[in-house]
């Protein structure tokens, strides 16, 4: 065995971790929606994983790593585009809308997102959201679904309000969300 050569390469791991993040973002692009469902998932369940170390990220728990990884590989337009679905439930808008704010919300990649975001019109498509009219059938303790869908309401708008403030941190998101809500 030669000593000089290492028993394993160390670019492997990143190669692997590369083609894992650029297939997250084939699944976020492709035109299935249960795919784009499991992708924004996938997303946010990387974002919020406890493997990140204590000492690094606080006690959100937060993955900086997979924060930088996805930013650098440009998932906030895709996550952009499945948070605005119409149908929450059917295709990842919550999971989406969640990812969309632990990354604009992150200590060290959080600026770059919020200019990422307002690139990818997600303004508008959050004054959209937080705009939306409440769901139509009024919640009683015997209609389950109806308690559902006001619960996914709720969380979309309170996720997209979030992001709004989040995008008014900086002076473009201001100017750009004065401009769609003030005519």
């Amino acid at each position: 065995i030669d000593e000089s050569t290492p028993a394993t390469s160390p670019s492997e791991p990143i190669g692997e971790t590369q083609t894992i993040y650029r297939d997250l973002l084939t699944f976020l692009r492709s035109p299935r929606p249960d795919l784009r469902k499991a992708a924004a998932e996938a997303t946010l369940a990387t974002l919020v994983s406890s493997t990140s170390l204590p000492s690094d990220d606080g006690p959100s728990g937060n993955n900086r790593e997979a924060a930088r990884q996805l930013t650098s590989h440009d998932v906030i337009p895709p996550l952009c585009k499945i948070a605005s679905a119409l149908s929450p439930d059917d295709h990842g808008s919550i999971e989406a809308l969640a990812a969309l704010n632990v990354l604009c919300s992150d200590d060290s990649m959080g600026n770059q997102c919020v200019l990422d975001f307002l690139e990818a019109r997600g303004v508008g498509r959050m004054l959209e959201i937080a705009l939306s009219s409440p769901p139509s059938t009024p919640v009683t303790e015997e209609n389950e679904n109806s308690k559902k869908e006001w619960k996914s309401w709720r969380q979309q708008v309170n996720y997209a309000c979030a992001l709004l403030a989040n995008a008014t941190r900086t002076e473009k998101g201001a100017v750009e969300f004065i401009g769609r809500a003030f005519p």
